[in-house]
């Protein structure tokens, strides 16, 4: 459902957390103290939902408007031969409008597009076949090259895989010439996008498309929610997602794990690109980004060959020990600590020899966002994170809440730990162990990346006619919210009840006050006063709720260090055209030991709209 095979995601830039150079090398996913790292955590960010622009329907420039060919797919869509005759504004696609809005719907070269199809459509069985034995003679040789590695006598071409192999390249390139008749000028992202990332391509999977750029997008970028009229054309929230999506194909990113591209035998579920997204990469890097910094990535959720990216919303974990507890001591195991090491490119697993650990079990459950939904879907705006953990972590539940938006995994691993979980000084070491074989290529994420910035530097997969800067400066501010100021006086509403005692060292039972509203508004702005009194504020997370149950993050764990105290008014992000009427609640939570503290004061003020 996603990247094709060999057209790789995004071009990832070097690893965003390189930390100070000491001994725990897992310092480079993130905060490696286990006391550090919150037991759930959710963005409050809208990551949105949308399609993968799949290349069997010629990615973006798939007409999502017209009813000819809305709903077809596969086999129903190749035959649908006459799909991009009609010059027909109304039933445009993506790349068709952004071309009629750059004065280069006149270039678009409908018969010619027409005749290459056909002419990789009469060629295309007989390449897809050469094309899945190719993926399988490559693993193989490189097998081989492995083992014979340093043996200057042995020749992979001379092998009869190789030779196979050599045989097959040939005939996929004269495949390929045999196309040299049909082809044209490429200057428009219509026809870019039908024979880069639609069925022009040889050998399509169903797989095939944009995800890694849809979760970039649906990452960084604000969710389109209505339409845009730009010089007469109107781009419904669809046709926005589509053309961000095309954007953000290559983008800069940190990136952990290396891609699988076979998983089928066993041989090739014990290599290091099977294995490689670690427990402790897993754990820190979800608790550490979503959990301390409110930030969402990407996940490739299987283990297998096939990409698929989804963009993460939340985590839970549950935690519990495996080591002993005698006379009220702890008592480690000795455990051969293994890492994986990508020091020199590739991921190797490396010894660190038998040392003292003191083993956890952890139970994940992690949610994601979806894109096989039809195009013009918007985000169920109410994620809520005060379901008890059974509903959390039953998929069908989940589904039926969020109108089948949100998918969900549960995975049980064992973390080793420098010290009991309950040490404030006990770090994450080594790769740990992953419990959950029997799940096969689901057993957990492939890769796991963040995206950092939007280029259009690289050009090498990315639609070269698909400009981002005047898709963030011309379309993308008229479909989202309106930015019209009010002019209205706001309000004051306070907590009662106060100071309220802060849990030390309880993030699961945190402190709660409530701040009723009693008037009909609909908010502007919102911004909450608060006072707080603790004697290491970084190891407090600070969450409003509103009465539609939707929350937003004020401060995460981590900022802050060891100042002392909270005097300070946060302003409440995206509420605007929410009902102010009801209870906000205030939350704080702890997840670290030794400093307390309380809530001293909590004053909201809304500013309603018109």
């Amino acid at each position: 459902m996603k990247s094709r095979t060999i057209r790789f995601l995004c071009v990832f830039a070097g690893l965003a957390m390189a930390g100070p150079a000491w001994s725990n090398p897992n310092t480079r996913y993130g905060e490696v103290l286990f006391s550090k790292l919150p037991l759930r955590g959710t963005v409050s960010k809208v990551v949105w939902v949308g399609s993968w622009w799949g290349y069997k329907r010629d990615g973006i420039a798939y007409r999502l408007h017209d009813p000819a060919v809305s709903g077809l797919w596969g086999d129903e869509y190749k035959k649908k031969t006459d799909r991009f005759d009609a010059d027909d504004a109304t039933l445009y696609s993506p790349a068709e409008k952004l071309d009629r809005l750059l004065g280069r719907a006149g270039q678009i070269e409908r018969d010619k597009i027409k005749a290459y199809l056909a002419a990789v459509s009469e060629k295309d069985d007989e390449v897809k076949t050469l094309m899945e034995r190719q993926h399988e003679l490559v693993y193989r040789i490189n097998r081989m090259l492995a083992e014979h590695e340093g043996d200057p006598a042995w020749d992979w071409r001379e092998t009869p895989e190789g030779k196979e192999y050599l045989e097959n390249k040939k005939k996929i390139e004269d495949a390929g010439k045999s196309l040299d008749d049909k082809k044209f000028t490429v200057d428009t992202a219509t026809e870019f996008e039908v024979l880069e990332h639609g069925l022009g391509q040889f050998a399509v999977e169903g797989w095939y498309g944009h995800c890694n750029a849809w979760s970039a997008a649906a990452v960084m970028e604000p969710e389109p929610r209505r339409d845009a009229v730009v010089d007469g054309v109107t781009l419904t929230p669809g046709d926005v997602k589509g053309l961000l999506t095309e954007a953000w194909m290559e983008c800069s990113s940190s990136f952990h794990g290396s891609r699988n591209d076979w998983d089928k035998d066993e041989d090739a579920k014990k290599e290091v690109d099977f294995q490689d997204v670690t427990p402790a990469a897993f754990h820190i890097f979800f608790a550490d980004q979503i959990g301390n910094r409110d930030k969402s990535f990407v996940i490739d959720q299987c283990t297998g060959a096939e990409v698929w990216n989804q963009p993460v919303k939340s985590y839970r974990f549950s935690v519990k020990p495996l080591y002993q507890v005698v006379d009220g001591v702890a008592k480690p195991e000795e455990v051969d600590v293994k890492r994986t090491d990508y020091s020199g490119g590739e991921g190797r697993v490396k010894s660190l020899g038998k040392k003292p650990v003191y083993r956890v079990l952890v139970t994940a459950t992690i949610h994601w966002m979806h894109d096989g939904l039809p195009h013009e879907t918007l985000t169920v705006q109410n994620y809520r994170d005060d379901i008890d953990d059974e509903t959390y972590a039953t998929a069908y539940k989940v589904r039926e809440m969020y109108d089948d938006q949100i998918d969900l995994r549960t995975l049980t691993y064992v973390l080793w730990l420098s010290a009991p979980m309950d040490d404030p000084t006990a770090e994450i070491l080594g790769d740990g162990e992953w419990q959950d074989a029997d799940l096969g290529i689901y057993a957990h994420p492939d890769f796991l990346w963040q995206p950092l910035s939007n280029t259009n530097n690289y050009r090498v997969y990315e639609n070269e006619y698909v400009d981002y800067q005047y898709l963030a400066s011309t379309i993308l501010p008229q479909s989202i919210e309106s930015q019209d100021s009010p002019a209205v006086e706001p309000g004051t509403y306070s907590a009662t009840g106060l100071p309220v005692d802060i849990p030390d060292n309880a993030p699961s039972a945190c402190a709660r006050v409530t701040i009723p509203v009693p008037h009909d508004l609909t908010v502007y702005k919102a911004s909450l006063e608060l006072t707080i009194r603790h004697t290491y504020i970084g190891d407090l997370r600070v969450r409003v709720t509103m009465p539609d149950g939707s929350y937003r993050t004020l401060k995460n764990y981590g900022t802050g260090g060891s100042a002392d105290d909270i005097e300070k008014t946060y302003s409440v992000k995206k509420v605007k055209g929410k009902t102010a009427k009801g209870d906000w609640v205030l939350e704080v939570c702890d997840n670290a030991a030794a400093d307390t503290g309380s809530i001293e004061k909590a004053a909201l003020r809304i500013t309603p709209q018109d």
